[in-house]
């Protein structure tokens, strides 16, 4: 203690004088408050070596508490004046006039008041050391004060010993704190730094980090500064590490250029595709073309020798029914071979191209009604229509669509039955209907009727197709914006139901307003 440290009197240690300081420090500490001591007598050796005669000194003591983080006592400051001089005057008041009493009195005030001042400064200087002790901890990147050419850590904040792996560096070097950074650029820098005095600004910069006791080092990426803190006289004492731990923000950098370099490599395999799909699609249109044109062509003379022969009525009666069996087989073949290149089309191209233009239901369907008759002599069927019959579509394949229809009712339905075609229209729509008086249609196959290759299990049918036509109405239907619908019922046969919009637009769109109501089975 100060006590010990600075004796009053060598041969009674434990004199007044010692006592009213050990007290006063002792009060410091206990109550956290300055204390002052205006006089205490010390006796002092008058020779530097301490031998010899001692005298009689006067001095005034402030005692300033010096607090921690946790606001305990940690240090008492003591702050002294040599008053021997005034106690002397104090002595030799009694042979002084009054006026030479005011001066000493004011010469007391003014050594008080100079304590009293001491005592402020040490109180703000207090203050003002806590608050950038705290401006240090809360700042929001790592701060850390190095000293020396060795650079021994001095200070760091909690943002710092994060980054380290909360390791004890306070006192130790760099290398001792910070090993694995032996020979990373870093540590030269430092050394750069502190030679020069010159500050760095590193962004981005790499390094290696254990940031957690006994584990594997993790890379890590840096912004920073090395600002150097220079003497008076000019020379560097240490420097202050200032920065921010961005390897969060790199790697989300490195995932979204990784993430942009797969959707730009899934771009151009798409665009490869699509290229190779249209390549591929154009082949494809030429070749249905030349296959349609080479297959069609043949058929249809067949079809028209058969009609003329028919026509001038000079074949005896087995002669007609050999060519009309002949015209039926050539009609039939016609129809699947239409199907057949309409189904590569539709799955080549994704869709049935139609080409509307104006035209009367009325008509398309009794065509297509009347040719079918022809094919099928010895069976029955009837033809209504009712309401508004013209619009805009494409004839040639509503008539695909409709035959297709009539030739499935007459298939599966008993001869002596009676197979019926009605049309009608509104202002905005048109519906058709197929109804046969067959065997109900079995609810499995009901439910992919309308899938490429069907054929059905149905017993009653008095012949078989390649499953394509039911398929190929559809997709007419769908490419004119309209739907198809089946209802079968035991005793009430099986009925197709057609709603098209009236008006198509020429990019195969439905023109129609806010009022129609959908089509439904009866």
């Amino acid at each position: 203690m100060a006590v010990e440290a600075f004796p009053h009197d060598p041969d009674d240690p434990g004199n007044e004088s010692a006592t009213l300081l050990r007290q006063s420090l002792e009060r410091v500490l206990a109550t956290g408050k300055p204390d002052i001591l205006a006089f205490i007598r010390y006796r002092v050796p008058r020779a530097e070596d301490g031998d010899g005669e001692v005298e009689d000194r006067f001095w005034s003591a402030t005692h300033t508490p010096i607090v921690d983080d946790q606001g305990a006592v940690a240090y008492v400051l003591q702050h002294t004046v040599d008053v021997t001089e005034l106690q002397q005057l104090r002595r030799a008041a009694s042979h002084r006039a009054v006026t030479a009493l005011a001066e000493t009195t004011q010469m007391e005030a003014g050594v008080l008041e100079r304590a009293r001042e001491v005592q402020e400064r040490n109180q703000f200087l207090q203050i003002e050391r806590s608050h950038l002790q705290r401006l240090f901890e809360q700042a929001p990147g790592f701060m850390a004060f190095l000293r020396g050419p060795n650079h021994v850590f001095e200070i760091a904040n909690a943002a710092y010993y994060q980054l380290v792996g909360h390791r004890e560096i306070i006192g130790k070097t760099l290398a001792e704190a910070l090993p694995e950074l032996e020979n990373q650029i870093l540590v030269q820098l430092l050394d750069e730094v502190f030679g020069t005095g010159t500050p760095f600004v590193g962004s981005g910069m790499r390094a290696l980090l254990q940031q957690a006791p006994g584990a594997p080092l993790s890379e890590v990426f840096l912004n920073f500064s090395y600002q150097p803190i220079v003497e008076p006289s000019g020379g560097t004492i240490g420097i202050l590490v200032l920065g921010y731990d961005i390897t969060e923000q790199k790697i989300q950098e490195a995932e979204r250029a990784a993430s942009y370099e797969r959707e730009r490599a899934a771009r151009a395999e798409a665009e490869a595709v699509r290229d190779e799909l249209h390549r591929r699609a154009e082949f494809d249109k030429q070749l249905i073309g030349i296959v349609s044109h080479d297959l069609r062509n043949p058929m249809n003379a067949i079809v028209i020798a058969t009609s003329l022969l028919l026509e001038r009525g000079q074949l005896d009666e087995q002669s007609v029914r050999i060519v009309r069996r002949i015209m039926s087989s050539s009609d039939r073949a016609v129809r699947l071979i239409g199907d057949f290149l309409d189904f590569t089309q539709a799955r080549v191209m994704g869709r049935i191209p139609v080409s509307p233009k104006p035209a009367s239901i009325r008509d398309i369907a009794r065509q297509v009604f009347d040719e079918v008759l022809l094919t099928q002599p010895s069976r029955r069927g009837t033809f209504a229509h009712d309401g508004e019959e013209h619009g805009t579509w494409d004839p040639d394949r509503l008539s695909q669509a409709i035959g297709n229809l009539l030739s499935n009712a007459f298939q599966h339905s008993p001869e002596s039955s009676v197979v019926r075609l009605a049309t009608r229209g509104d202002e905005e729509s048109v519906t058709i209907e197929v109804h046969n008086e067959g065997a109900p249609i079995a609810p499995a196959d009901l439910a992919r009727l309308f899938q490429p290759y069907e054929r059905g299990t149905d017993a009653s049918a008095t012949g078989r197709s390649i499953g394509l036509g039911l398929y190929i109405s559809r997709q007419i239907i769908e490419a004119h914006a309209g739907r198809i619908e089946v209802r079968s019922v035991e005793g009430e046969g099986t009925r197709f139901t057609v709603w098209l919009p009236r008006t198509l637009s020429a990019e195969g769109e439905a023109v129609v307003s806010s009022s129609q109501s959908p089509v439904s089975s009866s």
